[in-house]
């Protein structure tokens, strides 16, 4: 009897202000012809625009109270709303100028940083791989537009809302790599993958080893596949498929990551299937937030007639 062992893992502007970010518009007109130096510059100017964000929210919403009286709250909300959409806008420059940078530079400037340095960006990550996030939710807006939720994915979990919807963030996804020990030859699922961030962290810290990441949202897997294509990374590939499908074949693998990825309905049958699996291949399944860690082991323990040992970090 082979053995799975299951880890957990708990896992806007006033004018001085908006001033100043229009001083890096040299920066981004020169983003066509980046190179590792203009991509810091980038890299800083969008940190530290993020950084000081609550400062400048507060500033401007103290103006919004003293230019109007309480009775003209719409008033107030409309500037608010252009003082949020002038932030958008000038990160989404920051972004497609990143994004725009030819993928071996964004590649090369990655790897020249620390974790640290890595970390401090966060959803630049995401531009730097190659993922265009606003692109990628106006073409799932346009699919559900098409069809109904129900007729896509049946009563199945999507997480979709703007921004990439709920992911692992960037923090989790290094402390998962870092927990599985990887080994050369090695191969990683992700069950239910999301916009890819797991596959792209072993395409950027492992390319030695094999990652499949299967996802029911057809855009992602398209966007995700494409600027894992873009990026060079030949051990990185994404797969469309419904975890709720009794006829889909999981992908045979050494190390399973899922982060709430399905109904409890299917979680169920999806914890059994795995049981089956670890009858005939030892793997280690890693777990983030929202499923019961305790009667998960249990359970898993109970039909596979095997032994669960649970490792478990609380945030």
């Amino acid at each position: 009897m082979k053995f799975l062992v299951i880890l957990l893992l708990i896992a806007t502007v006033t004018p001085q202000a908006y001033s100043s970010a229009l001083q890096c518009q040299d920066v981004l007109a020169d983003s066509q012809n980046s190179s590792k130096r203009t991509l810091a510059e980038l890299t800083a100017k969008y940190i530290d625009f993020k950084k000081q964000a609550p400062v400048r929210s507060r500033n401007y919403f103290q103006t919004l109270n003293e230019k109007y009286p309480r009775d003209q709250g719409q008033k107030a909300y409309e500037e608010w709303r252009k003082f949020a959409a002038r932030d958008n806008k000038y990160l989404s420059k920051i972004l497609a100028a990143i994004i725009n940078t030819p993928a071996s530079e964004r590649l090369a400037f990655l790897r020249s940083q620390s974790r640290e340095q890595l970390l401090k960006m966060e959803e630049l990550l995401d531009a730097y791989l190659g993922m265009d996030i606003a692109e990628m939710d106006r073409a799932i807006d346009s699919e559900l537009n098409a069809s109904s939720r129900r007729e896509l994915y049946g009563n199945e979990q999507i997480w979709y809302a703007p921004g990439g919807g709920q992911q692992t963030n960037w923090k989790g996804v290094f402390e998962v790599v870092d927990a599985m020990n990887l080994q050369p030859g090695q191969i990683v699922t992700d069950l239910g993958s999301g916009i890819g961030r797991l596959g792209f962290a072993i395409g950027l810290l492992r390319p030695d080893v094999q990652f499949v990441g299967l996802e029911i949202v057809k855009p992602r897997v398209e966007f995700a596949a494409a600027a894992a294509e873009k990026m060079g990374f030949a051990n990185v590939h994404f797969v469309a498929g419904n975890l709720a499908d009794h006829s889909l074949q999981l992908p045979h693998a050494d190390h399973i990551y899922m982060f709430n990825p399905t109904t409890q309905e299917t979680s169920d049958l999806l914890t059994h299937r795995l049981a089956e699996l670890a009858k005939v291949k030892y793997f280690k399944v890693y777990i983030r937030n929202r499923i019961d860690s305790d009667n998960f082991a249990k359970y898993f323990d109970r039909i596979s007639s095997g032994a669960v040992s649970v490792w478990e970090r609380k945030k």
